[in-house]
């Protein structure tokens, strides 16, 4: 059921689906196989995994705007001269 999933009608990752970043990095463990199957490092619409860190579940990688984990930058920063 793509609703229970928070995916799209076409089954691509919609913003704070619980497959963002949920999958494994095949190519950081096992660096090999990406290096004979290259394809593998995109999705089925042509879109790049990372490179490093977690690939999202299923055939579509989410883009950088809906991966939810991702921290929050941060605020009220002070600089002392020294």
């Amino acid at each position: 059921n793509p609703s229970s999933l928070s995916l799209s009608s076409s089954y691509a990752p919609d913003s704070g689906s619980p497959v963002i970043g949920a999958g494994v990095n095949i190519c950081t463990q096992n660096p090999s196989f990406c290096s004979n199957y290259p394809e593998i490092q995109k999705d089925i619409a042509g879109n790049a995994r990372p490179t490093s860190g977690n690939w999202d579940i299923g055939a579509y990688q989410g883009s950088s705007a809906t991966v939810s984990s991702q921290p929050a930058a941060p605020t009220g920063l002070t600089g002392v001269v020294q």
